[in-house]
Parts: structure tokens; C-alpha cells; sequence
């Protein structure tokens, strides 16, 4: 359900990428930030991640085409940090309100 709100309002869309082998296709996750599309990750098999080569092939056709690479972001590595990347929802006593 989460995907179908996203893709109804405009902020994601799927598209398929075949692969050199029977295997190697994928689905491919955009979402829309910044006024431009931007690859948000790809799905194999049974979700499963495709292979780098892949990755890399797919990277490059859908750059060709205008849609950008998702910045690589480098995690906070605080104290508390891990946690939050583990369970992104909740508030921690630690937490600033602002």
C-alpha cells in the first residue's frame, strides 16, 4: 500500500530493466525529489538485490535517459545512531525536541 499512494500522487514510479540472462532482470524504484527523478533502488527476484554488474548496466541507461543517481549519504555515527537506523520511527529519550 505504501508503494500505490507514492505512485498515484507522483512521487515514485517502477519500470522494468532486463538483464543479459534470464535472472538478470530487475525492477527499478524512482522517486521524485528535487523536480527531477532519481533512482531509488533496485529489486531482483524475489526482492532479492541484482547483481553489481547489473546494478551498474541499469545505473547507466537510466542516466542516459536524464534520471540522476540518489546521493550517497554518510550515516551519523553518534552513540545513538545505530539504533535510529535500525528503527527510524521512534523517539528516543535522548532525542531533541528543538
Amino acid at each position: 500500500m505504501r508503494y500505490l499512494v507514492d505512485v498515484l500522487n507522483g512521487f515514485s514510479a517502477f519500470g522494468e530493466f532486463s538483464g543479459e540472462t534470464d535472472n538478470g532482470g530487475m525492477v527499478v524504484h524512482l522517486r521524485f525529489r528535487a523536480d527531477q527523478w532519481e533512482i531509488e533502488n533496485f529489486y531482483g527476484k524475489f526482492n532479492s538485490r541484482p547483481g553489481r554488474a547489473e546494478r551498474e548496466r541499469a545505473t547507466q541507461f537510466l542516466v542516459s535517459a536524464g534520471i540522476v543517481e540518489r546521493p550517497v549519504v554518510k550515516n551519523p555515527s553518534g552513540p545513538w545512531d545505530a539504533l535510529r537506523r535500525i528503527n527510524a520511527r521512534w523517539m528516543y529519550e535522548v532525542d531533541d525536541d528543538g
